[in-house]
This record gives C-alpha cells, structure tokens and sequence, in this order.
C-alpha cells in the first residue's frame, strides 16, 4: 500500500477498473491524471540553499502550479470523454478563501496586468474581484498561467504577508479537492 501514497482517493479502484477498459485512451489520460495529481500531493518545497525566505513563496506557487496542471490534465480527459465544455465551467466556489483572495489588492493587480492577452480568463478573474464571485478556480488558473509565463514574484503577489501566502496555498488544495471528486465520477466511465 506504500506504494499508493500520494495517489487521488479512488486510485486503487481506477487501477482494477482500468485493466479490463476497452476505452484505452480514456484510462491513459486517467493514468496521467494520476501521476500529475500525485506529485503535486507530495511536493513539500523547493531546495536551493543560500537563496533565503523567497525561496519559501515560490515553493507554495510551484505546489499551486502543480495542483492546477494536474486539474488540467484530468479537464483534457473529461472533455473528450463526458463534454466538459471549458476548464471554466468548473467551479470551485470557497466562500471565505474568496473573500481572503478578494482583500489581497497586489494579487488583484498581478493577475489583471498580466493576464491581459488571455480573454477568457480576465474575464473570470474580473468577475471574481468585482461580482463578489465565490468561484475561486479563474485565480487559480492566472496564477497557474501567470507563474508559468515567468511574470509572477512573489511580493507583487502579496505573499509577504503569511495570511495572504496560506490563502495561496489553500487554493492548490481546493484545486486538488475538486479534482479528487472529477476523478472519481470520470473513472465510473471505465
């Protein structure tokens, strides 16, 4: 059983239902799914000695990208298999994490400065920051696209603060949540 740490909750189910599939392809974006899924579980942070406090900021925004690529991963799969129509149409709704996110000002200003060519997606993080939106899934996915595009720092995303940093990290493991209950309902389509 050691051997399944860090797995979503329903892998060892997947893993019996997988092997007498005859949608192969579905069982392999699953598969993907998975081990996406389980890195972003066990990462603890980055090591780099002598690079000092940042180093702590930048490694929740690596768990954050983590847990957003493994999501994606398992949206690509539910797409072709049961028409998930965009990554948007999933919604993580965390009422007090929303509110938390809404009061950091810096993450408001990285996210609409940089986000600017990715209409979709400034759309939503607009709405969340003006409608009083408790979907918090548009913040995740521009940090994910903000800190993949190298335009994230942790001070402009207000992550000195240690409450503001907890609200960041607690959006890759709602991330994560959400991504546990998708699994279990796709690998029912095995």
């Amino acid at each position: 059983m050691a051997d399944y740490i860090g797995f979503p909750p329903d892998y060892l189910r997947f893993k019996r239902l997988k092997r007498n599939t005859a949608r192969i392809e579905l069982a392999r974006d699953l598969n993907r799914f998975c081990y996406r899924y389980r890195l972003a579980k066990c990462f603890e942070g980055i090591f780099a000695p002598g690079v000092g406090p940042t180093l702590h900021l930048y490694s929740i925004m690596n768990k954050v990208f983590l847990c957003v690529t493994a999501y994606e991963a398992l949206v690509k799969a539910g797409f072709k298999w049961q028409g998930f129509d965009s990554p948007f149409k999933n919604e993580f709704y965390e009422p007090i994490l929303a509110d938390n996110l809404r009061d950091n000002k810096k993450l408001k200003t990285l996210l609409t400065t940089y986000l600017d060519k990715e209409k979709d997606l400034i759309n939503k993080v607009d709405d969340f920051f003006s409608s009083y939106s408790a979907d918090v899934h548009p913040i995740a996915f521009g940090l994910r696209h903000v800190y993949a595009h190298g335009d994230f720092t942790a001070s402009a995303a207000g992550m000195r603060s240690v409450s503001y940093r907890n609200d960041i990290n607690q959006l890759g493991h709602v991330t994560l949540k959400n991504a546990e209950i998708i699994f279990s309902t796709l690998i029912q389509k095995l």
